[in-house]
């Protein structure tokens, strides 16, 4: 697979998790927010620096139910909501204008938003598990 020109461009953006971007349109369907607006981008640096995708969460400016997957965001030219039921990969080249980056606080709220939104649990702590008191099953062993 050959990269495009575009793709190279991009990829030398230093993009990062948490930098606002403009996505340019594409085809949406049903409910799906339609790119041409700007978007949050919620996936990790590694990625970011690897991958010709990133994941993002689009914003909007328009009053929206309040729904624990929604979080302000007021470094833009209006206040904006993001959109975190709507976790989506988009390509690169899709990533138009630079708009800024949110805040750590901001960040913090869109993760809680997500962590809802995929239903997942904040771990109790980094920890590794405790280790079974069980002796670990080998294959071709007896029981």
């Amino acid at each position: 697979m050959q990269i495009s020109d575009e793709i190279k461009r991009q990829l030398q953006k230093d993009i990062r998790r948490g930098d606002i971007y403009y996505v340019e349109n594409h085809q949406s369907v049903g409910c799906e927010q339609r790119a041409g607006r700007p978007a949050v981008v919620v996936s990790n640096d590694m990625n970011n620096q690897h991958s010709t995708t990133v994941e993002i969460v689009y914003l909007t400016t328009q009053p929206k139910t309040n729904l624990p997957t929604h979080t302000a965001i007021a470094g833009l030219r209006s206040p904006s909501i993001t959109l975190c039921e709507q976790i989506t990969t988009v390509s690169v080249e899709r990533l138009g204008n630079y708009c800024g980056h949110v805040t750590d606080a901001e960040m913090e709220g869109i993760d809680a938003a997500m962590r809802i939104s995929l239903g997942l649990k904040l771990a109790a702590s980094t920890a590794p598990p405790p280790r079974s008191r069980h002796r670990a099953f080998r294959r071709g062993s007896s029981v």
